[in-house]
């Protein structure tokens, strides 16, 4: 390509956006989000605060998705046997045999 050819794109690519920007700044969402823009930022340098305080005040960061609750471990001692399993979920594969040889309400009687 020659460097002509390529500045004749490069003109048309500036000539496109320029248009695309014009089109933009003249619509009203703009000119609202703008003015809010300026009357906010006024505001913050009026009363000396930064972003970071109008998040807190707005408490946006305790919206956060609460943290997932950890399950406590559990163990159980098998007085037929002897042994002793501590597990965090009642899923787990030695309760299951357990449950399926003696039944649910022996081996939760088993809960230490």
């Amino acid at each position: 390509m020659s460097l002509l050819h390529e500045l004749q794109l490069i003109d048309e690519q500036i000539s496109e956006l320029n248009s695309k920007r014009e089109k933009l700044m003249s619509s009203e969402s703009f000119k609202k989000e703008a003015e809010f823009h300026a009357k906010l930022t006024g505001l913050m340098g009026e009363y000396g605060r930064s972003l970071k305080d109008i998040i807190k005040i707005f408490g946006t960061e305790e919206k956060q998705a609460p943290a997932r609750r950890v399950r406590a471990e559990k163990t159980f001692k098998n007085p037929h046997t002897g042994e002793v399993v501590t597990v965090k979920s009642i899923n787990n594969g030695q309760i299951k045999e357990w449950k399926a040889k003696w039944g649910q309400e022996a081996v939760m009687s088993w809960l230490q």
